[in-house]
């Protein structure tokens, strides 16, 4: 088993980086200078933006693998176990933001902070930037880091903070340009969906009785998109979560067996993909106002 070491010191990062330390929280490095030691798992404290200038061989988050290609952008954030393998003889090359999380504590950036959830974003594919988006990412940097190099005066650590919350916008416009939920049409990708879900409750499936109902990081995997990317595209194509959207499709099968057959309610649940008898009858009295024999005797 790959030995997990952890990191999330600036001044580690500085050092194998060789870079100065100018900043408690907030550095930049280049895989040029660097020092680093990759073919080891590795789960950071700090967030990461990372242009890759070059390929070197893969990275995997989690069990992710991340495919990219050179000119990709990648982020990282506190917690994620990234294990970063090297074809001998190449070294990556490229440009990286570190902060921690302390940079950002107390400051107008930590309450926008939430708008920047693709760092949740447990995507398989990196962002993919146009040459005029690599060259506003290339300006940025090169912002940040003589910001870095300045005196440390009243609006150095303002200058920062605009630098880093400006990076980071950046990057929120290019990965909803990447997954830009129109792209997909609601004719496939909505159609798609009910398909899958009418498929894990077809009549002989063991799909329920095997995996449990179906959750939403499920439906997600099927279609190689993060569980918050899928969300967004089912909210805005369904005008609803995407839990609730498959909670209705369970309260849609279930009203149907309820209507149709004489099943117990018992069996009913684990059909359903529920453990617990119990644990379905409250499912579907929150759903529907009424308990699964109260809604048979209705009918």
């Amino acid at each position: 088993m790959t030995e997990l070491q952890y990191s999330g010191s600036i001044a580690g990062f500085n050092a194998a980086f060789k870079r100065e330390n100018l900043h408690p929280y907030l550095s930049v490095g280049d895989f040029a200078d660097s020092e680093i030691h990759l073919n080891r798992m590795v789960c950071f404290n700090c967030y990461f933006v990372i242009c890759l200038e070059s390929g070197f061989g893969q990275v995997t988050r989690g069990k992710t693998l991340i495919r990219f290609k050179p000119g990709d952008l990648v982020t990282f954030k506190p917690g994620d176990k990234i294990m970063a393998e090297s074809i001998p003889g190449i070294k990556p090359r490229g440009k990286v933001l570190i902060f921690t999380p302390e940079f950002i504590e107390n400051t107008s950036l930590k309450k926008d902070f939430f708008m920047f959830n693709f760092f949740d974003y447990d995507a398989s594919e990196a962002l993919s930037l146009t040459e005029d988006e690599k060259m506003e990412i290339k300006t940025l940097f090169q912002s940040i880091e003589g910001e870095l190099k300045h005196k440390d005066d009243s609006m150095r650590s303002y200058i920062l903070r605009l630098g880093v919350a400006c990076m980071l916008s950046l990057c929120k416009r290019y990965y909803e340009r990447q997954f830009d939920p129109s792209k997909f049409k609601t004719s496939e990708f909505m159609v798609k969906l009910n398909e899958l879900l009418d498929d894990y409750y077809a009549e002989g499936s063991d799909m329920p009785e095997r995996m449990g109902y179906p959750t939403v990081a499920w439906c997600a995997e099927q279609f190689d998109l993060a569980p918050s990317i899928f969300g967004n595209i089912v909210r805005r194509q369904s005008c609803v979560s995407a839990q609730e959207f498959i909670h209705d499709k369970i309260i849609e099968r279930a009203k149907a067996m309820l209507t149709g057959s004489d099943i117990s309610v018992d069996a009913l649940a684990r059909k359903l993909g529920f453990t617990y008898p119990n644990h379905f009858t409250r499912f579907f009295k929150k759903e529907t106002g009424l308990s699964p024999m109260q809604f048979r005797r209705m009918r």
